[in-house]
């Protein structure tokens, strides 16, 4: 091909430009249309100062290591250690990721993040579980039809029904307050003297004052955790004498910040003890 010479300041005519790029087209045995689907074989390193823009409708758009590669999809797909399975990370929304694993079977563990929810999905078989992490709420939750249960040491402890029920299912573990949740309080005065105590169980030490035979006396519990519509139960724990000379229970009026304890003496004879009772507030509404 002959060469030309050009000066500073000269226009090339766009015919010649083409007339060139067809040149080159021929010497490579290749169309416009074929060069934008062939691959580019990299074996060292490749550093880029600015962006790279890869073309979106390629099969798979980038490869590293002919394993880690971003398919047109616009998904990230990742190596697994085991066979047959396959991690994918896809951005989706306003900020959103969501992760992908693949199992060999019928299994997937997916997660998806934005701003406002995290949310973890397990597949097995035909059977979905989600589990919602809710940032404006605060909550986290299932959506969806299957109970579920959580386990400590492999071993079920607490069964959350599709019917939302709540149950407890060790066999020994029970289910109540914890340490930290309780506090204790003892009466001054007589027996028939309020106390205060702000929290949802506790001990109360009663004034060992005269109970006569067969005798019920009534103290006012002040507490700041009792709503209108709670339970309180009271059992008897110790006496001076013996505790099953006595009897305890609770009742409200229904009315928020206090309840009562009724103590009776059951036997023929008065009895001048201080009487240990513990209680228990259970949460309830009427709606």
């Amino acid at each position: 091909m002959a060469s030309t010479a050009y000066s500073s300041g000269v226009t090339i005519a766009s015919s010649w430009l083409n007339d060139v790029n067809a040149a080159v087209y021929t010497l490579l045995g290749v169309t416009p249309a074929s060069i934008a689907a062939q691959s580019v074989a990299m074996p060292g390193a490749l550093t880029v100062a600015g962006n790279v823009s890869l073309g979106a409708a390629q099969a798979n758009t980038l490869s590293i290591g002919g394993s880690v590669y971003k398919n047109a999809a616009g998904s990230w797909v990742f190596p697994a250690p085991t066979s047959g399975v396959t991690l994918t990370a896809t951005s989706v929304g306003a900020g959103g990721t969501v992760l992908n694993l693949i199992g060999s079977g019928s299994t997937t563990l997916a997660m998806l993040t934005d701003a406002t929810q995290s949310v973890w999905r397990a597949v097995s078989g035909t059977v979905t579980a989600d589990f919602y992490s809710d940032v404006a709420q605060g909550n986290l939750r299932t959506n969806s039809n299957h109970p579920l249960t959580i386990s400590t040491n492999n071993i079920a402890a607490l069964k959350f029904g599709t019917n939302q029920s709540v149950l407890a299912v060790s066999p020994t573990g029970g289910l109540g307050y914890g340490t930290g949740a309780g506090n204790s309080v003892t009466q001054i005065t007589s027996k028939a003297t309020g106390v205060t105590l702000n929290n949802v169980c506790g001990q109360i030490t009663t004034n060992n004052a005269a109970l006569g035979a067969g005798a019920i006396v009534s103290f006012l519990v002040t507490n700041s955790t009792f709503a209108a519509e709670d339970v309180v139960t009271a059992m008897i724990v110790g006496a001076t004498s013996l505790s099953q000379n006595y009897q305890a229970y609770g009742s409200s009026a229904e009315s928020a910040g206090s309840f009562t304890i009724s103590l009776k003496n059951v036997t023929a004879g008065s009895l001048s003890d201080s009487v240990i009772i513990n209680f228990l507030i259970n949460k309830c509404v009427k709606t």
